[in-house]
C-alpha cells in the first residue's frame, strides 16, 4: 500500500511528505529483567530447599490425620493444600536461581503461592477465634 500523495497541479512545487516514508527503525529489543547475584541466588536456593521440606512435612502431616483417634478429613485437606502451595512456591524460587531474565516473574509467582497459603492460615485462625468466642458465650450463659 502506497502512502497518500497529495494531487499535483500545474505550476505547483512538489510537496515533501509530512511523515517519514519507508520502513521505520526496528523496535528496541526487550530489556532483560533483574538478575540476582550469586550470593542472592544462594539465599534463594536455601529458601527454596526449606520451603520444599516444609511443604513435604505438611503433606505428610495431613496424610497422617487420616489415621488414629483424631482423624480429620478437613484438617488433612488443609495441610495437604498448604503443603502443595509451599512446594509450588519452592519450585518458583528454584526457577529464580536457574533462569535468565525472568527472576522477578518467578519470584512474584512464589509470592502468589505464599499469599494463598497465608490467606488459608488467616481464614482458619479467624474461624477458630469465632468458634472459641461462641464456645465462651455458650459456656458463660450456663
Amino acid at each position: 500500500m502506497q502512502p497518500y500523495q497529495p494531487p499535483q497541479y500545474p505550476g505547483q512545487q512538489p510537496q515533501q511528505p509530512q511523515y517519514p516514508q519507508g520502513p521505520y527503525p526496528p523496535a528496541p529489543p526487550p530489556q532483560g529483567g533483574y538478575e540476582f547475584s550469586a550470593s542472592e541466588n544462594t539465599t534463594l536456593n536455601a529458601a527454596a530447599t526449606w520451603t520444599l521440606i516444609l511443604g513435604c512435612i505438611l503433606i505428610l502431616e495431613g496424610l497422617s490425620r487420616l489415621v488414629g483417634k483424631n482423624s480429620s478429613i478437613l484438617s488433612m485437606i488443609v495441610s495437604v493444600a498448604m503443603g502443595i502451595l509451599l512446594i509450588t512456591a519452592s519450585q518458583s524460587l528454584k526457577k529464580v536461581t536457574t533462569s535468565q531474565g525472568q527472576d522477578v516473574q518467578h519470584l512474584m509467582k512464589a509470592f502468589e503461592s505464599f499469599d494463598q497459603m497465608l490467606l488459608i492460615r488467616v481464614i482458619l485462625l479467624g474461624l477458630a477465634l469465632v468458634a472459641v468466642g461462641i464456645a465462651v458465650a455458650v459456656l458463660s450463659a450456663f
